[in-house]
């Protein structure tokens, strides 16, 4: 079942796991389940796949929001995500050999 998706502007703070450096980017629309990034140019590329920790700055209210969630899908400098519970984290880490 397809969540109803709202459209946002809200500033976001990426990290990427296993990834050096962050990105700042930009959450285009959201929903329950997840949402959609935009970002602008930089060295650090964001693909499916990847386990990304989010801050989303919320100054209406004056707060921050920490989310965890995995790319789906990456078109050029947009990717969708889905959240993931914090406890579901670490069962979406890479197995190591």
């Amino acid at each position: 079942m397809n969540e109803p998706r709202y459209p946002a502007n809200e500033k976001a703070f990426v990290e990427i796991h296993g990834k050096e450096g962050s990105i700042s980017a930009s959450v285009k629309n959201i929903s329950r389940s997840g949402a959609c990034l935009e970002w602008g140019a930089s060295d650090v590329k964001i693909v499916p796949g990847d386990l990304l920790r989010m801050t989303v700055s919320l100054p209406q209210i004056n707060k921050t929001h920490d989310l965890n969630a995995v790319v789906v899908w990456t078109d050029g400098n947009v990717s969708g995500l889905n959240f993931l519970k914090s406890n579901h984290v670490f069962e979406s880490l890479p197995k190591k050999d």
